[in-house]
């Protein structure tokens, strides 16, 4: 009688569970998408506002769901920053690389 596997539910506190999971998050954020790539690029003169990154990559608004998902991320990872803190919905908010950023982008060149 052929025999079957079964994947059975892993407890998230069993040992080394937690471990594989926070490697392979850290595997996918040294990972850029080309979005998230080309913004960084962009924002390593000045920083920009959403309308300006948007314009720069061809999208209709900078409320499009893409580039805010991209934006969101590059500030989770640290690699870019609001310029206003206090302020996140204000008209004159922009996005500026961060040191981490200018890092990120002088090793992607490699």
């Amino acid at each position: 009688m052929p025999t079957s596997l079964v994947e059975l539910p892993v407890h998230p506190q069993l040992p080394g569970v937690q471990g594989h999971d926070e490697a392979h998050e850290e595997a996918h954020d040294r990972e850029l998408t080309e979005t998230e790539g080309r913004i960084l690029v962009y924002l390593e003169s000045v920083p920009r506002s959403r309308p300006e990154l948007a314009e720069f990559l061809g999208v209709k608004s900078g409320r499009s769901g893409h580039v805010k998902k991209a934006m969101g991320r590059l500030r989770r990872l640290g690699l870019a920053e609001l310029t206003l803190l206090d302020k996140p919905q204000s008209r004159n908010q922009k996005m500026r690389i961060t040191e981490k950023g200018k890092a990120w982008l002088a090793n992607s060149d490699d």
